[in-house]
């Protein structure tokens, strides 16, 4: 073990670190142990930079909604529209406190089977009041399809991260389409855009971790969404032509 990686490991151990005596170098159990807690700490610092940054958008629908209902003297059906569509974005909020906290304790909550068309539609009542204002139209393709074994409120996340991107892509309106799917091998769902699409060189760099198109983003958003996924044996993959819109398609295995 190099001096470095020593000092990390005793200093979370609180204890001198002794190699075994006999044998190559090796960590023992409690040394395992604190290079976990330390990974672990790591990813809750890149969970709370995505945080940071996937949480303005809910905060600014409760903001707008509030202002709206004090300015117009709505009918009282209208109202309570506007006020459910703040309750649904505080929700969210309190539900990405809840992931960075369970996480930070080592938990993630049930893994159930689900339909995929669950995880999607919770996320898009989210982006619904925005999707209005900009005059984008959400159109729902849900196919029947098997379920699929998830912790749905992560899941949730992912597609939330998804529909927030392509509603980004669209300030001046379009059409929001999801649609569900599968086949033999696969259970899937595709989110697509008829936004402004993306070059091949941006799309290369999806991949990489902290990337992203957005002048005030963090990258994070799609970072965690691999890793959520990967978690559940799935996979997300980007589709797009420059003038053509985007497609995300959010993959499980069978």
């Amino acid at each position: 073990m190099n001096e470095t990686l020593r000092r990390i490991v005793e200093r979370l151990l609180g204890r001198p670190h002794e190699e075994p005596r006999t044998g190559a170098p090796s960590l023992d159990h409690a040394a395992m142990e604190a290079l976990l807690r330390l990974e672990r700490l790591a990813q809750i610092g890149r969970m709370t930079a995505a945080f940071a940054h996937d949480v303005r958008t809910p905060l600014h629908v409760i903001s707008s909604t509030l202002e709206s209902v004090g300015a117009s003297p709505a009918g009282r059906g209208a109202l309570r529209a506007e006020l459910r569509a703040a309750q649904r974005s505080c929700k969210k909020v309190r539900s990405m406190l809840s992931d960075i906290l369970d996480f930070a304790k080592g938990e993630r909550g049930p893994v159930r089977d689900h339909p995929l068309e669950a995880a999607a539609s919770a996320a898009l009542s989210l982006v619904e009041t925005t999707c209005a204002k900009r005059g984008i139209v959400i159109k729902r393709l849900w196919a029947k399809t098997p379920p699929v074994r998830i912790h749905l409120r992560a899941v949730e996340g992912v597609f939330y991260n998804v529909f927030n991107n392509a509603v980004d892509a669209m300030p001046d309106g379009g059409t929001l389409t999801v649609k569900t799917s599968s086949n033999k091998r696969r259970i899937w769902a595709a989110v697509k855009d008829t936004g402004a699409g993306m070059p091949a060189e941006t799309l290369e760099r999806l991949s990489s971790p902290g990337f992203t198109t957005k002048e005030s983003g963090s990258g994070m958003g799609l970072y965690l969404s691999r890793q959520i996924l990967a978690e559940h044996g799935g996979e997300i993959h980007f589709e797009s032509q420059e003038g053509k819109g985007t497609t995300v398609f959010i993959r499980f295995k069978r």
